[in-house]
């Protein structure tokens, strides 16, 4: 399994090296800078580093949209009007920005020509077709969940069309079909949740989706939790393909944990996640002011 799974991360690295695409490491780890500013309440930092940011990527992700959107109505709103045009060019829907303590005071009472123009190049720039579909298959298989064996079958034939489409260079993240109103890709991540193993067999595909700025890190992970817990109903006793492959603690929800922070910091920061201590500080502070970031901060 490992050696089929060296051939084809190898494979995929070099496709992606051949299509010129963008390597997003450094957006992650210009992200890790902007939390961690965020924490400290250098909110002026946070938005430059921002601002540096999608001036230099092709695109951003919508929940970094939205929460640099917030920051800049909640503390400069001089820069509120960048930030509202690269929320609607990320896909943010308008019910998501207008509900926003923040952002709905800087708003018209409907979308304005810069949402619109915004939001007519993200729609451009994503598969709207398979965006449909996998919108349907995710009521599916959430309006399942209540009978298991229905539940099985509906997350495999999911599981499979996924795994399809990534062999065919048309993994489903969120560059390709956008994201649900959290600005989550839960039409993707939901079903790679309840399929066993499902981190470990999409493997070089997720890395790629990372690298090319189509899946955000900390999504991936959550994943590689439920797998590592076996978190959902289709898990058997039966023994996991790879269980060493599963050992890295990173003490996000429905993983495994470790008392060791400075070793669950290593982790998380080599795969570009905040330390704990940053997640806790964003989380206070979220609290304290009424923010809502978005991408589990």
């Amino acid at each position: 399994m490992r050696s089929f799974l060296t051939l084809v991360a190898l494979f995929v690295f070099l496709s992606f090296r051949g299509l010129g695409q963008q390597d997003y490491n450094g957006y992650f780890r210009g992200m890790l800078t902007v939390q961690e500013l965020i924490a400290a309440e250098d909110f002026g930092g946070a938005l430059n580093k921002y601002r540096q940011l999608f001036s230099q990527y092709d695109r951003v992700f919508a929940s970094d949209a939205f929460n640099a959107c917030q920051l800049a109505a909640f503390s400069d709103t001089a820069s509120f009007s960048y930030f509202y045009y690269h929320c609607a060019r990320a896909g943010v829907p308008w019910k998501t920005l207008s509900e926003n303590r923040f952002i709905g005071l800087h708003l018209p009472l409907s979308p304005d020509s810069v949402y619109l123009a915004g939001r007519k190049i993200f729609n451009a720039s994503i598969d709207t077709a398979l965006r449909s579909e996998f919108m349907r298959r995710y009521r599916k298989e959430q309006d399942s969940k209540n009978d298991r064996k229905e539940f099985a079958a509906v997350v495999s034939d999911n599981f499979n069309r996924i795994l399809d489409l990534a062999r065919k260079g048309r993994f489903p993240d969120e560059r390709l079909i956008g994201t649900n109103d959290e600005l989550e890709n839960g039409m993707l991540l939901a079903t790679l949740k309840h399929q066993p193993w499902s981190f470990m067999i999409l493997q070089p595909y997720i890395s790629q989706s990372i690298r090319s700025g189509g899946l955000q890190p900390i999504g991936a992970y959550y994943v590689y939790g439920f797998n590592q817990t076996r978190t959902g109903v289709l898990y058997t006793d039966k023994p996991g393909p790879d269980t060493s492959f599963y050992k890295k603690r990173y003490n996000l929800a429905f993983g495994m944990s470790s008392d060791n922070i400075a070793e669950v910091d290593r982790n998380r920061k080599a795969v570009y996640i905040y330390s704990i201590a940053t997640q806790l500080k964003l989380r206070a502070l979220s609290e304290r002011y009424g923010l809502d970031f978005k991408g589990d901060y």
